[in-house]
């Protein structure tokens, strides 16, 4: 599949079933899957929660697949936490299986990571506006 057609459907997504307005600067989406590891993506939301104390996440968007295992203690107001209680994500030819970064910038896709237990500390690299 071209990086393209793949760049098309997320933005398609986030405009028309999230209703998510584009940014034009660097913007990283963490998603979080409704399926997999439920320790994995716990763990995920709670590493975004320790430093959302202490950094800004405002370049940071959190969308999370389903809500039956959204819990509150799992984020903070700091979090920017979107909801796609439809799952229309998991309908869309977008592989997740795992937490998935996306980087973003002038509204193209710069960059993918899968996030998993053992590389959850490389999420503080996608923490900094700058990377």
């Amino acid at each position: 599949r071209n990086c393209e057609d793949f760049n098309n459907e997320f933005f398609d997504y986030l405009s028309s079933s999230l209703k998510i307005s584009l940014p034009c600067e660097d913007h990283t989406w963490i998603l979080i899957p409704s399926i997999g590891c439920i320790g994995c993506k716990h763990s995920t939301l709670l590493y975004l929660k320790s430093i959302s104390e202490t950094q800004d996440l405002k370049h940071i968007s959190i969308i999370y697949l389903g809500i039956n295992t959204l819990h509150p203690e799992d984020y903070n107001e700091h979090m920017h936490v979107i909801c796609d209680t439809e799952k229309v994500m998991e309908s869309l030819r977008i592989n997740i299986a795992s937490s998935t970064i996306i980087l973003t910038s002038t509204k193209k896709i710069k960059a993918v990571y899968y996030v998993n237990p053992g590389n959850l500390d490389s999420l503080s690299f996608f923490i900094s506006p700058v990377y």
